[in-house]
């Protein structure tokens, strides 16, 4: 439909007569028409242009900004180094038959405290401020117990008397009660206890008192032969699970080998 064809439709609307029209008749009119158009155009282009224009103008969501200069540069390289978390100091361990104790202020150090074939030390640790009191022995691996320093006795020379027996012996680990029973010490389990104890006289004889144990100390687990030779004071041998001994009946098969050979378990 062209221009001049919606003008007369117009006028047909309006009940006007259609009258012969001029060429300047219709020249008029689509001037008048055309301006009309542009127009329309013109408003609609404007109300396009202002919604675009808008949020720049009230800041909105969508608005550039300035780039902050703190958000864009990398970070320095001290705040990236304080940001790091500090290297744990690593646990007590013996590397040839030396204690290590990488990160860690070692305050006192005694040892061989067991009677066994492996290296042993009592040690108190300093880490910060937490005080520590250890018993590290063997090699691959190296077992350690660990207590806080004051909880079982006042000074660090009190615990060694009490976690170990006279003369470095070993372990305290149990000791006799009634007859033939053992009772665990402070802080220590008995797992499985036994009194028949048939090891060669060399360790004791018929009529002595023995026993033996398989006992949870720190986590780690023990064996202990007992023996009260005549009216002498008792003894307890302890000996630490190892690869080949891993159950009571199996260290009292070793004890038996090592008794018959007479080299015992010290």
């Amino acid at each position: 439909m062209t221009i001049f064809n919606e003008l007369d439709e117009v006028d047909q609307r309006s009940g006007a007569a259609p009258a012969p029209r001029t060429p300047e008749h219709y020249a008029r009119l689509g001037r008048r028409a055309l301006r009309r158009r542009r127009a329309v155009q013109v408003s609609a282009t404007a109300a396009v242009v202002a919604a675009i224009v808008a949020p720049f103008a009230l800041g909105g969501e969508d608005a550039p900004r300035a780039a902050d200069p703190a958000a864009s540069s990398p970070p320095s390289p001290s705040a990236t180094a304080s940001a790091q978390p500090t290297p744990e100091p690593g646990g007590l361990r013996i590397e040839d038959g030396a204690l290590v104790a990488p990160g860690l202020e070692v305050t006192r150090q005694v040892e061989d405290v067991l009677a066994t074939s492996e290296p042993s030390f009592a040690v108190e640790v300093r880490d910060g401020t937490k005080q520590t009191w250890n018993l590290v022995w063997g090699e691959s691996p190296t077992r350690v117990t660990t207590e806080r320093a004051g909880r079982s006795a006042d000074t660090f020379e009190a615990w060694l008397a009490t976690v170990t027996t006279p003369a470095g012996a070993g372990l305290a680990l149990v000791r006799f009660g009634s007859a033939d029973e053992l009772v665990a010490e402070r802080g220590r389990t008995i797992v499985e206890q036994t009194s028949e104890v048939d090891l060669p006289e060399n360790f004791a004889s018929p009529t002595d008192p023995t026993a033996a144990a398989e006992v949870d100390y720190g986590g780690e687990r023990w064996y202990v032969l007992a023996r009260q030779l005549g009216r002498s004071e008792p003894e307890y041998i302890a000996y630490p699970r190892t690869a080949e001994v891993r159950s009571l009946p199996a260290f009292l098969e070793f004890a038996q080998e090592q008794y018959a050979a007479e080299v015992g378990l010290r």
